[in-house]
């Protein structure tokens, strides 16, 4: 039946709009004027000239011509990206196309490869296709070398209450109508060729038949064949671009059968057996069903994951240091095991093994602190990138500021080179989109840094400062960032731990972030003046006292109660800038 549907389509289209094969032109530089065009080419004429002369005053009027064209092309450059950022200023998307073709960025050519394209989409095919089964058939050899029993483990049923069951029915035309009417234009079709435009202008005649299609598939327990085919596009995350594995395969429609495309060519298709697509919507959900219950296997220690991340965290006395490192490698072993037996790879190559603690304390551990894992023994580390966080054994953070730092210069280089193109406001906006979010990242997990560092992320705020406001390099910077409404980094930084310590209160956060927060109103029902304060932690050491709960609780208790007291977050952040402006400019 499906086939059937896709099929009239594609021979509708075939008669009416066939695909056409045509040489592209490159476009034209949208800023080059046909006056930019004529002194060009009066700037050749005089070069040729001087060539054929060798005269000084050919040489003159030549270098003249040439700054004039350059000083034209800059003008009409500027001129032509503030008038397009006026023209879409009401439509995000346009306007961060505008915005990335002004900002220099790396090449986005196509890459060139050494074989034949159809080889290559072959070779990537096979790579990709067989990663879940290889991965499975790898952690069953992992499991032989390294004596790990694997059991099949029969899952047990698990009785619901009737609440929380669901149960499929059958779609009506509105529901598949209102679907399709919000699908994106932009999105890849798969092999089929039926993108979302073609689905919208054929909905009127095809509503009928795909609804039909789609509540035949949801009584009969079946999915169509020809909806589970995908075309997978690779995507070059580092390295040789010829190495299959050096790419992230991207399913355009997913889930039993692949090709990948390259360039032109498209591969053969190959079945898949293990895994899930990665693109597919349901990808995510699914793969975090699957790994559901391994923060459960661990005993002493406690597991966190996020997606495919997983750290095993142990917490204990210097002087138990011997017994520590036994249970943690027990509670590795226990990992491994379940993740042999549910045919999840290990890489015991990029798992890494950090011991953190004061300075005092990692001195006097014990000269090998090594452990064991899969037959690797692993040293600790100096330090650990964790969801873009790098930490360090002493929580220090340095490291993470001047990766940091080295990342936001990066980009501001950029962003200066096509300043000129912007005026203030959207200047201003590129800047707090790609370099002030990147700065502020996590900061409620590295602010406690050092005064040091601090005054490291504050040189980055100072140059984005005079970039939007197009100040001289030795300008003070003080009253320009007043100009701006914008807070500098100490401030900015007490800022984001205030308000996320607002959303702790108002159980507008995470459960385990909230429950960090004890209000004192909870330990006694005593109406008194600091009812509304939290218990601050016990904490002796400088460690204690700079972690989130400490300093959350000494920042709310200091807040005015008019802060304290706002309806919502977005009031208490407009009133907290406020009033720290306010503070700052005294």
């Amino acid at each position: 039946m499906l086939d059937t549907f896709n099929q009239t389509i594609q021979s509708t289209l075939d008669s009416h709009a066939p695909i056409k094969t045509v040489k592209v032109r490159s476009r034209p530089c949208p800023f080059v004027t046909q006056d930019i065009k004529d002194l060009m080419k009066t700037r050749d004429q005089l070069h040729r000239r001087y060539l054929q002369t060798r005269d000084d005053l050919d040489w003159s009027n030549f270098k003249d011509a040439r700054k004039a064209v350059k000083r034209m092309l800059k003008d009409s450059e500027r001129n032509y990206y503030l008038d397009e950022v006026q023209r879409h200023k009401n439509n995000p998307g346009s306007l961060w196309k505008i915005i990335n073709q002004a900002i220099p960025s790396k090449s986005k050519e196509k890459h060139a490869y050494t074989k034949d394209p159809k080889t290559v989409a072959d070779e990537f095919n096979q790579f990709f296709s067989s990663v879940g089964k290889n991965a499975a058939d790898a952690s069953i050899r992992l499991a032989e070398e390294n004596n790990i029993t694997v059991e099949e483990t029969p899952l047990e049923t698990v009785y619901m209450p009737s609440q929380d069951l669901f149960s499929f029915r059958t779609v009506t035309s509105e529901e598949v109508r209102r679907v399709i009417a919000s699908l994106p234009l932009n999105k890849a079709p798969g092999p089929d060729k039926i993108n979302s435009r073609i689905l919208k202008d054929c909905l009127p005649v095809i509503l009928g038949p795909l609804t039909h299609i789609i509540n035949c598939s949801i009584t009969s327990r079946t999915f169509p064949t020809a909806w589970k085919e995908a075309e997978v596009i690779p995507i070059v995350k580092d390295g040789d671009h010829e190495v299959a594995s050096n790419n992230r395969p991207i399913s355009l429609l997913a889930i039993a059968s692949k090709s990948t495309r390259i360039n032109s060519a498209l591969s053969d298709p190959l079945p898949i057996t293990h895994g899930v697509p990665q693109g597919a919507t349901l990808s995510p959900l699914l793969f975090c069903i699957y790994l559901n219950d391994l923060p459960s296997v661990s005993r002493d220690s406690s597991l966190e994951s996020y997606v495919d991340d997983s750290k095993v965290l142990l917490s204990f006395p210097l002087r138990q240091i011997d017994e520590a490192i036994a249970n943690l490698e027990q509670d590795l072993h226990r990992v491994a095991s379940w993740c042999c037996e549910n045919h999840l790879l290990i890489n015991p190559g990029k798992t890494k093994y950090m011991m953190i603690g004061t300075r005092q304390m990692m001195s006097k551990l014990p000269t090998d602190t090594s452990i064991s894992f899969l037959g690797k023994s692993l040293k600790p580390v100096d330090s650990a990138k964790d969801l873009g966080i790098t930490l360090d054994r002493h929580l220090n953070y340095d490291k993470h500021v001047s990766l940091l730092v080295s990342s936001c210069m990066n980009k501001l280089c950029q962003i200066n080179r096509a300043k000129n193109s912007f005026d203030t406001k959207t200047l201003s906006e590129v800047i707090s989109s790609l370099v002030i979010s990147k700065m502020v990242y996590c900061s409620s997990v590295w602010s406690n840094t050092s005064a040091s560092n601090v005054k490291k992320v504050q040189s980055i705020q100072n140059i984005a400062c005079k970039i939007v406001t197009k100040s001289r390099k030795f300008d003070h910077v003080t009253p320009l960032l007043r100009e701006l409404n914008w807070l500098p980094v100490d401030k900015l930084l007490y800022f984001r731990d205030a308000s996320l310590t607002y959303k702790c209160v108002n159980n507008l956060a995470p459960d385990y972030l909230c429950n960090k927060l004890i209000k004192r109103s909870s330990i006694h029902d005593r109406r008194t003046r600091t009812h509304d304060s939290l218990q601050i932690p016990l904490f002796k050491t400088a460690a204690g006292q700079r972690s989130f709960t400490y300093r959350a609780a000494h920042i709310w208790n200091n807040l005015d109660k008019n802060l304290k007291d706002c309806s919502s977050l977005k009031t208490f952040k407009v009133a907290l800038k406020k009033h720290l402006l306010a503070k700052d400019n005294i």
